[in-house]
């Protein structure tokens, strides 16, 4: 008895002291507030052993303070894209290859999911599978010319990889690119928006005064600017695969060759603090990670242990061209279809307002737990975690994660046997989608249970709750150039003459856009306050439910 007095006493102490969950902090104050590293702590209050999830999230690189709550650094990112800022990731191996030679195109169709046609300075998404149709990455493709392509895998060593398959009269060559070419990737909620940071910090002589929307633009080096010790733009493409189609608006990937890393000799005054919408924000691969897996897309690097699947089940059939035939995995994939899968991947959330604290969690979940049906006493299972977030790093209280489930309809029947109720569909005024107007998954809403202590639910991803032409993270903000559909020259068209009339047909918003963006940032900020409020509201009526049960 005196043990538990004493317990009880040391917790109303620290929560006097603001140790409370970190997903919790999220008071307008708190914006501006220094936190200690033991506030902040994500450790088990049961154990007092830090989580070994929060060990690998805290060696990831992070523009941000390391004592920055990860619903505060979520929510930057998020606002900044909302706001019209261009965020730019780095990838952290810099991985891209050369494919070059007479048989380029059709080595690539051979090896790749989509239809690659280099004849089109384009940009093209795809998957590499084994023999049984499994995932093994996916790559953009850059193509420049009828022999000439960049190839951008997430993870795979393609040199390595597909060296050891290429024969002579394949006359093609794989080469890994110099070590001086590094690879960065821009997003944001509009296109003039990329377009501002290319034209005051990237752009060059003898470079397009526009980004491309359509092509694949390469730049030769002449021999003054090899020797130069600034930052030369190789290459710029219309298109990345660090994050989905459907995340935002714009993005584009470019090739730039440096001595030095970017994030020290390219956007030196811009800050994470910064307000101005023309500054870049760099992303972290502790933010984009998370960011990542927000946008429902799977990673598939070799150091996790990922269930087998195939390119449909993995729910990336855009990568995929159905009436394409001869390459690597297209018999699975031909065979799996217009049938039913045997799985299909979904989000799933946990909400901390339906949970207990997070931070007294002995363990949390974590990849390849096993996720059951709720009121099922654990015998029904629904499927298998892929990998999980940083709690509250979509900047809601709450974890999000990648689940693969089983069919819908062998899980619905089971359900009916054991006299459940179907799943209904969930609204979240905290989401940051909308729903689609489209027919609703039937798991939607699915409650399950993880680790015996955990309920959570099922969500489809964000592509498919998305209505047409909207995106997960959009500033709605119009401007003239959205309007305007640009027409792209032949390569025979001179260059100037191109830019001249790209110039004429693509524009700055006018100040009455300037004014609507004031006000819709207003309307954002209101929406963001009462989104605070919510969540105080939210932990004060727990923090009553817990003084009541004591």
């Amino acid at each position: 008895m005196m043990l538990l007095t004493i317990y009880l006493l040391l917790s109303v102490l620290a929560e006097c002291q603001g140790f409370t969950s970190p997903l919790s902090c999220r008071s307008p104050a708190s914006f501006g507030k220094k936190y200690s590293t033991s506030a902040l702590s994500l450790s088990s209050a049961a154990g007092g052993n830090e989580h070994k999830e929060n060990a690998y999230w805290t060696s990831l690189t992070s523009p941000f303070p390391p004592e920055t709550p990860s619903g505060l650094r979520g929510e930057a990112i998020i606002r900044a894209l909302q706001s019209g800022r261009t965020v730019v990731f780095q990838p952290p191996h810099n991985l891209s290859f050369v494919v070059r030679g007479k048989g380029a195109e059709h080595f690539l169709n051979q090896k790749l999911s989509q239809r690659i046609s280099l004849s089109n300075a384009s940009f093209h998404r795809a998957a590499i599978l084994n023999r049984k149709g499994h995932v093994l990455d996916i790559v953009g493709v850059a193509s420049v010319n009828a022999t000439y392509a960049v190839v951008f895998p997430t993870h795979l060593n393609l040199q390595e990889h597909w060296g050891p398959t290429i024969f002579p009269l394949d006359q093609v060559t794989v080469e890994a690119s110099p070590s001086s070419v590094q690879c960065i990737s821009l997003f944001s909620s509009r296109h003039w928006h990329i377009q501002k940071v290319w034209e005051r910090s990237l752009r060059h002589d003898k470079q397009p005064s526009r980004l491309s929307r359509t092509k694949t633009e390469y730049f030769h080096q002449t021999s003054q600017q090899s020797s130069s010790s600034s930052p030369q733009v190789l290459l710029t493409t219309p298109g990345s695969i660090w994050w989905p189609s459907h995340t935002v608006a714009a993005s584009y990937t470019m090739l730039v060759s440096s001595s030095e890393p970017l994030q020290k000799c390219l956007f030196l005054d811009d800050s994470v603090a910064s307000s101005n919408n023309n500054s870049p924000m760099w992303l972290g691969e502790r933010e984009y990670q998370a960011l990542r897996i927000v946008s429902g897309q799977p990673s598939f690097v070799a150091s996790v242990t990922f269930p087998a699947a195939t390119v449909l089940e993995w729910e990336l059939s855009p990568l995929v061209d159905f009436e394409k035939g001869c390459y690597l995995g297209q018999e699975r994939v031909a065979a799996q279809s217009g049938n039913p899968l045997p799985q299909s991947l979904y989000q799933i959330e946990f909400l901390e307002e339906e949970n207990n604290d997070f931070v007294s969690l002995q363990r949390w979940p974590t990849g390849n737990d096993t996720v059951y049906v709720l009121g099922t006493n654990e015998e029904l299972t629904a499927g298998k975690i892929v990998e999980m977030a940083e709690p509250a790093s979509q900047g809601t209280p709450a974890m999000l994660g990648l689940a693969m489930v089983k069919r819908a309809n062998s899980l619905l029947r089971r359900m009916e046997q054991l006299e459940l109720d179907v799943p209904r569909p969930q609204t979240n005024d905290d989401s940051l989608v909308e729903s689609s107007s489209g027919t609703r998954d039937k798991l939607d809403g699915l409650e399950v249970i993880v680790n015996g202590e955990l309920i959570g639910r099922l969500k489809t991803l964000p592509f498919k709750r998305l209505g047409q032409d909207k995106f997960l993270i959009d500033d709605t903000e119009q401007a003239p150039d959205e309007a305007v559909v640009e027409m792209e020259k032949s390569e025979a068209v001179d260059a100037r003459k191109e830019t001249e009339e790209m110039n004429s047909s693509e524009s700055m918003p006018s100040p009455t856009a300037n004014v609507d963006s004031q006000a819709e940032r207003e309307r954002k900020e209101a929406k963001m306050e009462l989104l605070r409020q919510r969540a105080e509201e939210a932990l004060a009526r727990r923090q009553q439910k817990k003084s009541t049960a004591t």
